[in-house]
């Protein structure tokens, strides 16, 4: 019985960047050792993450028209250098008038909004490559919400994947809480998954127990339920930020 890999994806910002980098090395890696084709979505039998840790789930588990993984790793390195900065970005001026992000948020919803438009469309969760777990929390009813994208052939539990990674980066003071809606209709006020867990690697394990894998994969070399000896965790944090404290 082969070992079910799990990825864990740390919240982080910016700082996401650090995550491609480390994750282009293991891409790297098995081009080396396996084909030189290898794309990590192939790899990895559930990806979990938060805030930005899950947006770059999102991209390596994006689907080509033969259902394997369409992006590299280094799409999400582009993403970063490229469009990071517009999108992360505090203003000078900004930082001035509301340091602490106490009269509005400090950051643009706009250039996000549109940026995980312009990059996932109208993708579906349910037609993500692989088993994800994205992390968000649910403001009205207090609790975490947890999307899954082998549970969302119910139309109770699909979404679109740019309102999935909106709403786990809704970090307080830095964008708004957003509100997003199910295929089914349902609406859900969210913020950030990080609140509860910026690193998600615990409720990636404790998901994968509940995952038929030789049923969803379609690969009876994988255990159903695995327990904790089937498993392999990878979980790659974005570093520490560290700041003086002037007094």
């Amino acid at each position: 019985m082969k070992k079910t890999t799990l990825l864990s994806l740390d919240g982080g910002g910016i700082r996401g960047i650090i995550t491609c980098i480390i994750l282009r090395y293991i891409e790297e890696q098995l081009q080396i050792y396996d084909k030189p084709s290898a794309k990590l979505g192939d790899y990895f039998d559930l990806v979990a993450g938060s805030s930005t840790g899950a947006l770059i789930a999102a991209i390596i588990l994006c689907p080509d028209e033969h259902r394997k993984a369409k992006y590299s790793i280094q799409k999400g390195l582009e993403l970063y250098s490229e469009k990071g900065g517009n999108i992360f970005q505090v203003s000078f001026w900004e930082k001035l008038i509301n340091p602490f992000g106490l009269l509005n948020e400090k950051i643009s919803q706009e250039a996000l909004e549109k940026n995980l438009n312009d990059f996932f469309g109208n993708l579906e969760l349910k037609e993500l490559i692989k088993p994800c777990l994205i992390t968000s929390y649910d403001i009205e009813n207090r609790r975490a919400k947890l999307f899954n994208s082998w549970k969302a052939n119910l139309i109770t539990d699909n979404f679109y994947v740019k309102d999935v990674c909106r709403a786990t980066s809704a970090a307080p003071t830095y964008f708004t809480p957003v509100q997003i809606k199910s295929m089914y209709g349902q609406i859900f006020s969210l913020i950030d998954g990080g609140m509860f867990a910026n690193n998600p690697a615990l409720c990636a394990y404790a998901e994968a127990r509940k995952v038929p894998f030789a049923e969803v994969l379609k690969n009876h070399q994988k255990a159903n339920y695995p327990t904790v000896n089937d498993m392999i965790i990878i979980s790659i944090g974005t570093g520490i930020e560290s700041k003086k404290i002037f007094v």
